[in-house]
């Protein structure tokens, strides 16, 4: 499941930051970890080769990918993958400060709510037009099949970030938040967790 995941983040570009600031015995935040090694960029290195040579052969399988298509979508994916980390942050960030207001049974602040669906709205647009530009290029080296498969691969990174973001929400107590805004369901117990 890790290595699934860890693929999953170099396929959507997002390794560029994380990735690096945990190779090199950092935080999130760009604090030191304790014990951290001070060989961080022979570690970063080996993390990255290895992640590379997992995308080679996960897209080979998947989207029966030559050599050269699989270097261009490397490419491709290294120069987008930063502002699409960036853009799913914001995202996120968005829309817990709406459930924040929305959960709040009275004095919701209305023009931060406005706002924040306002920035929601834009930021998709964003979003969509970071998806056309990258669909023009990937058109010059893959098929409409390819770039399908692609796109159902991001994805399943896409919901594999956010389940993993949910479980380290939920914490050890074994609940999980509702998934989207304005789902008023309250958290649900994961089988074979204990109170």
């Amino acid at each position: 499941m890790l290595r699934s995941f860890v693929l999953m983040v170099l396929i959507a570009g997002a390794v560029a930051g994380p990735v690096q600031a945990d190779a090199q015995g950092r935080r999130a935040d760009g604090k030191s970890r304790p014990g951290a090694r001070s060989d961080s960029s022979q570690d970063r290195a080996a993390l990255e080769a290895r992640f590379r040579e997992r995308f080679r052969t996960v897209v080979r399988e998947r989207l029966n990918a030559t050599d050269d298509q699989i270097n261009k979508l490397l490419t491709v994916e290294q120069r987008l993958g930063a502002r699409k980390f960036e853009l799913i942050r914001r995202e996120r960030d968005v829309r817990l400060n709406l459930r924040r207001e929305m959960v709040k049974k009275t004095g919701a602040d209305q023009a931060l709510i406005a706002q924040l669906i306002d920035q929601s709205i834009q930021l998709q647009k964003q979003r969509v037009d970071l998806l056309e530009s990258e669909q023009r290029e990937l058109a010059g080296f893959l098929s409409p099949h390819q770039r399908a498969m692609h796109m159902g691969l991001q994805e399943q990174l896409r919901r594999q970030m956010e389940d993993a973001r949910e479980r380290r929400e939920a914490g050890n107590d074994g609940t999980r938040r509702p998934r989207r805004p304005g789902d008023d369901t309250p958290p649900t117990r994961r089988p074979g967790s204990q109170r």
